[in-house]
């Protein structure tokens, strides 16, 4: 009977130290993911970043080329008069 218990209890030490050993594996697992997804996170905000000012900078150069154009209109339509006012006279 003391055998049985010595036994028993020996089990229970090997699975004990076995349960802590995936116990501590799994820990360090977490603490990995928990860094891949930080440092993920830091990557997409740069990233997001990036591209909102790529996108401000398109749209302000778009806004030039629209004002030139506009502007571009405006004197070719003042010779139009001009022309259109000459021939009437």
């Amino acid at each position: 009977m003391e055998d049985l218990l010595k036994l028993m209890l020996a089990e229970l030490r090997d699975f004990r130290e076995e349960t802590n050993g995936k116990l501590e594996k799994l820990e360090a697992g977490q603490k990995e993911l928990k860094d891949l997804l930080r440092h993920n996170s830091a990557l997409t905000m740069e990233n997001l970043t990036d591209i909102r000012q790529d996108v401000r900078a398109k749209n302000r150069d778009v806004e030039a080329d629209v004002n030139l154009l506009f502007k571009e209109l405006e004197a070719v339509k003042r010779q139009t008069n001009k022309m259109d006012h000459l021939f009437r006279v």
